[in-house]
Parts: C-alpha cells; sequence; structure tokens
C-alpha cells in the first residue's frame, strides 16, 4: 500500500520531535549529574499557555507544551529544566485560533496578518503614532484586546482636553511634561503579556483600566501607594502605564520616610519630644518638671518635699539632689553620726 504524501509529513513531524525531545532530556541529565554534587536545582511549573497546556516528564527535566484542538502552536513545543539558575530553556509558546474576524479598517496605518489568521500586527504612517496594543492575537473566535488606533502626532493640549480623554472614575493626574504623550502611547500589552508593575522599595501597588471614550480602547495604569510611615517625594507622580510590555512614565514614583514632628527641630521641646498616637508631646528628664509653655524644662527642687528624705542637710541641684550632715557629724548609711 502506497504512504500519502500527508501520512509522510506527519511521521516525519512525530520522529523529529522525538529526537529533539530526546536530545534535550540527554542534554538536561547531563546537566543535573554535573550539578548532584553540589544539590540540583528544580523548576517551578511554567506558565499554562491560553487555550493549551503541558506535560513535564524526563523526571521534571523536560516539559511539553500542546495547544487545545483547533489552535495552533506558535513557538517552542519543548523545553529543558536549567538545573544550574533553576529556570526552563523555553518560554511557554502561543495558542492562536483561525476563526477571528478580520478588522474591516485600520486608517492611517497598515495591519500584518500572521499565523494564519491568528495574530496580527499593527504599525502607523509617519506622523501618527500607535494607540493600544501594537499586537492582536486570535482567542478562538474573538481578539484578545481592542483594536488600537494611529493618532496624528500633535503638540501640547489643555488639561480639559485630558479630562475629557478617559472616562474612567475621575482619574485625576497632574498633566506635565510627556504627561499627555504618556496617556496616547499607553496600553494594555502588560496585561496580555503578563508583566505586572515593578516593585517600588516601601509602596504597594494597584492596577486599573481606564476606557478611552474617543478611540474606543482601554488603557493599563498602576498607581502606587506608599506604607505607613513613607510619603510620595512628588505627590500628583503616583502612576506608572503600560507600553509596549514596558512599564513607564515622566518620573517613576518614589516613597521617602515622613518626617514626624519630632524629627523637626524635636518639636520645639527643650529636652524630650515623644510621638503620640494623635500628635506628640513634652517631657522632661528625672529632676526636671514642665514649664508654663509646656515645652521648656525647669529644675524640680526635690528638697522642698519631706527635705528630700534626708537625715539633716539636703542640697538641690539641677535636676537631682544629694544629702548631707551639719558641722560635727558624718554620713553614715544615709545617717548622720556625731
Amino acid at each position: 500500500m502506497k504512504m500519502s504524501t500527508r501520512l509522510k509529513l506527519y511521521f516525519m513531524t512525530k520522529l523529529y520531535t522525538v529526537c529533539v525531545a530526546l536530545s534535550l532530556l540527554l542534554m538536561a541529565t547531563t546537566a543535573g549529574a554535573k550539578d548532584s554534587q553540589l544539590g540540583d536545582r528544580y523548576c517551578f511549573p511554567p506558565w499554562e499557555p491560553i487555550n493549551g497546556h503541558y506535560n513535564i516528564w524526563g523526571d521534571g527535566l523536560l516539559v511539553e507544551f500542546e495547544c487545545n484542538k483547533g489552535f495552533n502552536l506558535v513557538g517552542d513545543s519543548f523545553g529543558a529544566c536549567d538545573t544550574e539558575a533553576g529556570i526552563w530553556t523555553v518560554s511557554p509558546p502561543l495558542c492562536l485560533g483561525t476563526k477571528c474576524k478580520e478588522p474591516k479598517y485600520f486608517t492611517y496605518g497598515q495591519m500584518t496578518i500572521k499565523h494564519n489568521g491568528g495574530m496580527i500586527t499593527f504599525d502607523c504612517k509617519a506622523g501618527y503614532h500607535l494607540f493600544g496594543s501594537r499586537t492582536l492575537q486570535c482567542d478562538g473566535t474573538k481578539w484578545n484586546t481592542t483594536l488600537p488606533a494611529c493618532l496624528r502626532n500633535r503638540g501640547k493640549y489643555p488639561s480639559s482636553y485630558m479630562e475629557k480623554l478617559i472616562n474612567a472614575k475621575r482619574l485625576r493626574l497632574q498633566y506635565r511634561k510627556n504627561n499627555m504623550t504618556s496617556l496616547l502611547e499607553s496600553d494594555d500589552s502588560c496585561n496580555v503579556e503578563r508583566i505586572d508593575p515593578p516593585e517600588i522599595e516601601n509602596a504597594r501597588f494597584r492596577t486599573s483600566f481606564y476606557y478611552n471614550v474617543m478611540n474606543k480602547s482601554y488603557v493599563m495604569f498602576a498607581t502606587y501607594q506608599c506604607v505607613t510611615g513613607y510619603k510620595l517625594r512628588y505627590a500628583d507622580m503616583r502612576h506608572l502605564y503600560c507600553q509596549n510590555r514596558k512599564w513607564r512614565a515622566p518620573v517613576f514614583p518614589e516613597c521617602i520616610k515622613n518626617m514626624t514632628a519630632c524629627e523637626r527641630n524635636n518639636g520645639g521641646c527643650q529636652q524630650m519630644c515623644v510621638i503620640r498616637e494623635h500628635g506628640y508631646s513634652c517631657e522632661c528628664r528625672t529632676g526636671f518638671t514642665l514649664g508654663e509653655n509646656r515645652r521648656n524644662c525647669i529644675d524640680f527642687n526635690e528638697c522642698i518635699f519631706n527635705n528630700g528624705n534626708c537625715h539633716q542637710v539636703c542640697y538641690n541641684t539641677p535636676g537631682s539632689f544629694f544629702c548631707g550632715c551639719r558641722p560635727g557629724y558624718l554620713m553614715d548609711k544615709g545617717i548622720c553620726k556625731g
């Protein structure tokens, strides 16, 4: 019986896949043997591709990616665990569908269709810049994000235009320098590629999507807030925006330590400044008491009360006192003896 061309191609592909897998297994096993004396570092399970899955085999040293039925795999199917670094040698592939409708129009630019209709990339002509994601991926029967737009390069805009551009919970920004350009160039590519905003010391963040009513697309922002005891160096610089898989801003948020009232000139206190739950207060060291202005410290005369518990004579000193005896007497364990 004569084998068809398609069947021959199928078996050749499978044979090639097995050969690649065996080569990767040999490389991973060799690397593992070299590291066995130092202790192996295993790889954590990789990200599961959207519309696909993975299988880990070869004693945890190999990973194989597969797409669900009806989706085409774009990228590497096989990878090995680098036991020295503890990471996989490949990134998860894309699993793209082919049943998404091609956009009817894209003005002031061009579309490039790839992978049998599973992906579209966009570029703008001279004098325009792209607003939104540069790449659309087919997630079965619909695209993974909204269609981008090519906007004309322009000069500065009044802040009133900026306020109308974004319609989402009255997001307020100080529109300085590049902030107009920043907003127009932002997209949601960090969400698509699962790229988290950067960690900023002594701060936490939350991400939000804001709908651009003019271009009918979403942009992604990260808003930072300093932890207790810290504040933003510039109060209006608290946002990062995503553009082409990177988080950007004219000035990155920075958290600096809050100066307490006591750190500024000791709170005006002569001796000690103490932070309270709802403010601060001045206090004095032992032997002193607060004056009428509640800031200065006045020597407390211990000899006034019960002679300072001295047997004969009490001598007051700044912040303290001591006991003595009258002429002709000597102190013996706190008692004056003649």
